[in-house]
């Protein structure tokens, strides 16, 4: 029996954490997101802009403890020019943010949105995040690198369509 699964490898995607006291306070002031207002597991998604209100980058943001750890995924761009963006304003703020080298993202876009995700998926997934990519309601999942070719091996066994 085929899933009715799609999904897309997102390998320019990347993965910053945000932890600390203040981090909720700095992000919140930081981006376009509501960020005090999310709850755990809740995501939005968030840009930071600079002074002029252009647009430095783009984020899905999932709230892992609310006021003290967040999950950014970025789309793509230089790394590290995206982490200073985000810092150029902090101060004093008591925070870390630090880019997730071990990770892996694959964006999944079921065809029915009370679909579930397969068991088997879900055992190498560290966070399933809700989010939209184009017109497609989906779920990033947050994989380990060292766990990626075994994911994509479920996926393909459960006839899950590559896009």
């Amino acid at each position: 029996m085929k899933m009715l699964l799609k999904y897309r490898q997102r390998p320019e995607s990347f993965l910053f954490s945000c932890t600390g006291i203040h981090a909720g306070r700095y992000l919140h002031s930081r981006t376009t997101q509501d960020i005090l207002s999310l709850k755990s597991n809740q995501s939005g998604l968030a840009g930071c802009l600079n002074a002029k209100g252009q647009i430095e980058g783009l984020f899905t943001i999932l709230c892992v403890e609310p006021s003290t750890h967040y999950l950014l995924v970025s789309d793509g761009g230089d790394s590290q020019l995206v982490r200073d963006a985000l810092l150029r304003f902090k101060v004093a703020d008591q925070l870390d943010l630090s880019l997730v080298l071990d990770s892996s993202v694959i964006h999944i876009i079921p065809r029915h949105s009370d679909l579930p995700l397969p068991k088997e998926l879900l055992d190498f997934t560290l966070y399933v995040i809700p989010s939209t990519r184009g017109r497609s309601p989906g779920v990033d999942l947050i994989i380990p690198r060292t766990e990626l070719k075994n994911a994509l091996s479920v996926l393909s066994a459960i006839g899950a369509e590559m896009t």
